[in-house]
């Protein structure tokens, strides 16, 4: 084993492809390099990356078998949607729902689930579904309207989550099968809880992937890991319980219009009926209440608060708002807030702040060899560009 480890090392400092690019020897040597960063200090390698290009330049190994490439201009090279074949990093990939659209890492497969789930984000979709959005909204409204009465304090993350978290289950599955927390007389902490050590178990998970499998057959050691995994275990189950349910209506048909998101794939003929097992159905409705409450939320939160920190955008934003909207008691609806210049240069500035991917995505091209900056990445090689590098890029 000794002789074996030692090998390996050696193989990964001087002969490997990828020996000649820069980078700390350790990062090239083991992926516990990686581990101490994201586990033991909390989540600080995204960031120690920013800090390992300024110091060995764009191009950086931070794996012994991944490139760092921190280039803004090449950010179409490396993601290059459905031109150019483009597969995932299964290692990255992990996070526990392997039939998940987001574990998908053969380019060609990963392409038809993305086919099927994309139709329902389309802005002629988001406008069929705008009533529900609206209703929502105006729950959380008289949440905020409830507390400035009692004259206590919202917190606006909590809020923004219960908001994002109620919107896309409902979208998923029925406005009366999905969560409804904006509902309860005082807003929980649950859901933020749930999202927070769901992430912080799939982080663990990458480095230690039978952790994921032990927390699902055995809680309780998982729990002394992060005390609240019951939280995210019990999340996990009612979404399969939605799941479960919609299986068991299919055919029945919906009176909902439009349909939501998963009857309506049962009901899809286009859809084979391999990618309607309650497994792959439910691998990827957990990651899709994951990510659409949480990207959401944080963008909103965020970019709220950049508006309030600034007077000056405040005041401007709330001036056309106003003067579009002189009846706050109606609905604005989408159309009409996209013709509001500012408010659409705010809400774009707050995305860009703000990020909603902040981790990196691997990519791995597996018929090109792709070049930056001079140095030839050889087919194969799991590739990225972090969204921080982006933005500082």
């Amino acid at each position: 084993m000794v002789i074996f480890i030692v090998g390996l090392v050696l193989y990964r400092l001087y002969l490997s492809p990828l020996a000649k690019f820069p980078g700390p020897r350790l990062a090239a040597a083991t992926g516990l390099y990686e581990f101490y960063y994201d586990v033991i200090r909390d989540g600080q390698f995204v960031w120690h990356i920013e800090r390992l290009h300024q110091k060995y330049g764009p191009v950086v190994r931070i794996k012994p078998w991944e490139i760092h490439v921190k280039d803004p201009d090449n950010y179409n090279t490396l993601y290059a949607g459905v031109t150019r074949k483009r597969n995932k990093d299964s290692w990255f990939t992990f996070v526990g729902w392997p039939t998940s659209i987001f574990s998908t890492n053969g380019h060609a497969l990963h392409r038809a689930r993305r086919s099927v789930l994309a139709q329902f984000f389309k802005r002629q979709a988001i406008l069929d579904v705008e009533p529900l959005i609206q209703n929502n909204i105006r729950t959380l409204c008289s949440q905020f309207r409830h507390a400035q009465r009692g004259n206590y304090s919202l917190e606006l993350h909590t809020a923004f989550l219960c908001f994002t978290s109620d919107t896309i289950s409902q979208y998923a599955f029925g406005k009366h099968n999905g969560f409804r927390t904006l509902s309860q007389a005082e807003l929980s902490t649950a859901s933020k809880t749930k999202m927070v050590c769901t992430f912080e178990l799939v982080q663990m998970a990458r480095h230690f992937p039978w952790i994921c499998k032990l927390a699902h057959v055995f809680p309780w050691p998982a729990k002394l890991l992060n005390a609240d995994f019951v939280e995210s275990l019990t999340q996990e189950r009612e979404v399969q319980n939605m799941v479960r349910k919609a299986i068991q209506e299919r055919g029945k048909g919906s009176s909902e219009k439009p349909m939501p998101i998963y009857p309506a794939i049962l009901e899809n003929d286009r859809v084979p009926e391999d990618e309607k097992r309650f497994s792959r159905l439910a691998d990827d409705a957990n990651l899709l209440v994951l990510t659409g409450t949480d990207a959401p939320g944080r963008a909103l939160v965020m970019t709220l608060y950049f508006i309030l920190r600034d007077p000056e955008v405040h005041r401007k934003l709330r001036a056309e708002l106003c003067a579009s909207w002189p009846d706050a008691s109606m609905d604005l609806e989408l159309i009409a807030l996209e013709k509001l210049p500012y408010f659409t240069a705010v809400l774009k500035e707050g995305l860009r702040l703000g990020p909603i991917v902040s981790t990196r995505l691997p990519r791995v091209a597996p018929d090109e060899i792709l070049q930056f900056h001079g140095y030839e990445v050889p087919r194969g090689v799991s590739l990225d560009l972090s969204s921080s590098s982006r933005m500082l890029g």
